[in-house]
């Protein structure tokens, strides 16, 4: 999976300082015509005359046969590459033996890796590009024409890498492959490439051919899982409407007994409510007499309360004049205990005079017998 992870900025850097936009995860390949083309069509952003848009690359093995050539070969230009990868290209390291070309091979370090060496071709400590040097580098680009002369002076530091570089500002995958094809059948063209780099360029027409094999086998069986799904999905969409429409006529069935139920129970509904009506009309009428009655009643009430009172405030008289019979009928069996006893000493002295007048006539009868038989005697 191809994808570009974005690089962050250094803190020790100025914000001016043009730094690597992103890192490259990508397939890498050491011809840098067929590496450029390919981040180019990655991502659209690319430019090998703009810097900034330059993504950093921290492996060189070549995707594929992994090849690595870090001793023997320069890497692909117009790229950012982590400085402890740059330390191992001899290539680029060494520079022994070349008196006579050192200022323009330190000059093509520059011009060819900016981010990697400064504008006198030492090695930067720091991946950037000053706002400056940014400006000296697009004047050895205006400049730069690729000679034979050049060509010889590097040493196939760039000739390598530089056939058609242009052809990656704005090239797409097709373009690209007709160019190659191009390329491999121009005897012109194959003469200014490496044997290596025509073997790799093999490597990737034929791993492009089995990729677009692969391709097109995939697309295949695409277009028949496609085929397939369209049948399965229109065969669902089939099945789906029938149930649907078959659930759709249920609802209407089952809707339309629930309305004539509805319909019915409306019906019964306003039949009892005019009995419910009739019933409380004639509840009314029971309550209306009732509360007649009731009132009746407490008026009867009021009128019981009032002989009630009346009762109670003659209870009370009878009370009182039981009360006061009461002490006079005490008074009276007093009076009567007393006038009995009264009647007793009367019917004693009573019975005395009577015992005392007894006596006495009794004597006096006596003296009238005595007298008389003493009379009698005497006459006789």
């Amino acid at each position: 999976m191809v994808r570009l992870t974005v690089y962050p900025k250094r803190s020790k850097m100025s914000n001016k300082n043009i730094e690597p936009h992103g890192s490259w995860d990508g397939d890498f390949t050491w011809h840098g015509y067929f590496l450029r083309m390919h981040i180019k069509t990655v991502t659209p952003e690319y430019n090998m005359n703009d810097p900034s848009t330059w993504p950093l690359i921290r492996k060189v093995i070549a995707t594929g046969n992994q090849a690595d050539h870090s001793k023997t070969t320069v890497p692909p230009e117009y790229l950012v590459y982590d400085q402890n990868l740059v330390r191992g290209f001899r290539r680029l390291q060494n520079t022994q033996g070349k008196s006579v070309e050192t200022s323009q091979y330190m000059r093509n370090l520059f011009l060819h890796y900016p981010f990697n060496y400064d504008r006198h071709g030492k090695l930067r400590e720091h991946l950037h590009i000053t706002p400056n040097e940014l400006e000296e580098w697009k004047k050895q680009m205006s400049c730069a024409v690729p000679t034979r002369k050049q060509e010889a002076v590097t040493k196939n530091a760039t000739t390598n890498d530089h056939t058609n570089d242009t052809a990656t500002k704005d090239v797409s995958p097709e373009a690209g492959f007709n160019e190659i094809m191009k390329m491999l059948g121009s005897e012109a063209d194959t003469d200014m490439i490496p044997y290596t780099s025509v073997v790799e360029l093999e490597e990737e027409l034929e791993k492009t051919r089995k990729q677009v094999s692969e391709a097109k086998k995939t697309a295949e069986l695409a277009e028949e899982a496609k085929a397939t799904l369209d049948m399965a999905y229109k065969a669902a969409c089939k099945s789906y409407t029938i149930r649907v429409n078959g659930r759709m006529r249920e609802l209407r069935e089952y809707w339309t007994k629930l309305l004539s139920q509805e319909r019915t129970n409306h019906g019964n509904a306003k039949e009892l409510l005019v009995l419910m009506k009739e019933a409380m009309d004639q509840e009314k009428t029971r309550a209306d007499a009732a509360e007649t009655v009731v009132q009746a009643l407490k008026v009867d009430l009021a009128g019981h309360s009032n002989d009630l009172e009346k009762s109670k405030k003659e209870v009370e008289e009878l009370k009182a004049e039981v009360k006061q019979s009461s002490k006079d009928i005490s008074a009276a069996k007093q009076k009567a205990a007393v006038a009995e006893q009264q009647i007793l000493k009367i019917l004693e002295e009573m019975k005395k005079k009577k015992q005392s007048a007894g006596s006495q006539k009794r004597k006096s009868s006596e003296d009238v017998s005595e007298a008389q038989r003493k009379r009698l005697k005497t006459e006789v």
